[in-house]
């Protein structure tokens, strides 16, 4: 009971603690001004040891993470490699491959990774912060993240805005909800109950933007939200795989005729 109720507790704190932060920054009324993050310097100090992912929350079209300076080991080369890469949107399949590893054993890598960081989740479910965060780190260009003042102590929040939002050109208005509510990480059930229909109205939903964006999966959807919100530029060294072009977005040869998948 005890452990229920200070578990309970913490999550009201973190609650306040984002709708605070979310509330300044969305009205402009923040005690000191906003800063913005080098998602890539963060990534580093992530995977690093140094910071860990504390609690991430989604508020009025923005993704909010609480962050807390620490102490531990490292992440491992491959490690780090494969939770890139697959963050970036590349299939598990296809990594197992490349690296002579199954698929279960990279999918029990990602998640051990994700654990580490402070995430105890599936890969689809990162919040969308730290998947441009890896983006940053692999040299691809992302949306701008912004770090928010936080009371005193080792903690502070960095938010960014949801990506996609020039889906809503080529998607019915119920087709881009679903696609925003999966950048955002929800499952078909959690979709549902927020739209308030049945799950298979939801799966076939999903089926019509994986189809009309040109995509396969959710890890694959929410990068490329990212890298569209962005201009869409992937360094050349990571080009392996042709890109499923999205019908409105021509990828011109000089900025990215591969992407990684």
């Amino acid at each position: 009971m005890l452990t229920e109720l200070h578990t309970a507790f913490q999550e009201s704190v973190l609650e306040v603690t984002i709708s605070n932060a979310a509330g300044e920054l969305l009205s402009h009324r923040l005690s000191e001004p906003a800063h913005e993050v080098d998602l890539a310097e963060l990534w580093a100090d992530l995977i690093g040891g140094r910071h860990f992912m504390h609690d991430a929350r989604y508020v009025k079209g923005r993704c909010f993470v609480i962050f807390e300076k620490c102490h531990r080991t490292p992440l491992a080369s491959q490690s780090r490699q494969i939770l890139e890469r697959a963050l970036s949107g590349e299939r598990l399949k296809v990594l197992s491959i490349e690296l002579g590893l199954s698929p279960a054993t990279i999918s029990q890598r990602c998640s051990s990774a994700l654990s580490t960081l402070g995430y105890e989740s599936r890969l689809w479910r990162v919040p969308v912060l730290l998947v441009a965060a890896a983006h940053a780190a692999r040299g691809m260009t992302v949306p701008c993240a912004v770090r928010l003042p936080l009371s005193p102590g080792d903690g502070f929040v960095v938010s960014c805005a949801l990506p996609g939002v020039g889906w809503e050109l080529h998607l019915s208005r119920s087709e881009y909800e679903v696609a925003k509510f999966m950048i955002e990480g929800k499952s078909h059930e959690e979709i549902a109950l927020a739209r308030q229909t049945a799950k298979r109205t939801i799966a076939n939903q999903i089926s019509s933007i994986f189809r009309k964006l040109g995509l396969s999966g959710r890890s694959e959807l929410r990068a490329r939200a990212i890298l569209d919100e962005a201009g869409g530029h992937v360094p050349r060294d990571l080009l392996r795989v042709p890109v499923r072009q999205s019908p409105w977005h021509r990828i011109e040869p000089d900025d990215c005729g591969r992407d990684a998948r």
